[in-house]
């Protein structure tokens, strides 16, 4: 969680985020981690994106799910 509290608005910290940090939020079921993530994407604009963007509107959607859970 602290990995997604320090990311910036960089290309390569918005890639870690949607890759390696991601795979470990889900991986771990850590509900406090996806929403840190939630509010990074909210951040960067990567949270309300239109299902053409279909890979990161796969992973909002997922997120969105653990956090419903």
């Amino acid at each position: 969680m602290r990995q997604i509290e320090m990311l910036t608005n960089s290309q390569q910290d918005q890639e870690k985020s949607k890759s390696v940090l991601y795979q470990e939020v889900i991986a771990q079921q850590n509900k406090q981690a996806a929403q840190a993530l939630k509010a990074y994407w909210q951040r960067i604009g990567q949270w309300n994106v239109k299902p053409s963007k279909q890979k990161q509107y796969e992973k909002v959607q997922t997120i969105r799910s653990l956090l419903e859970s």
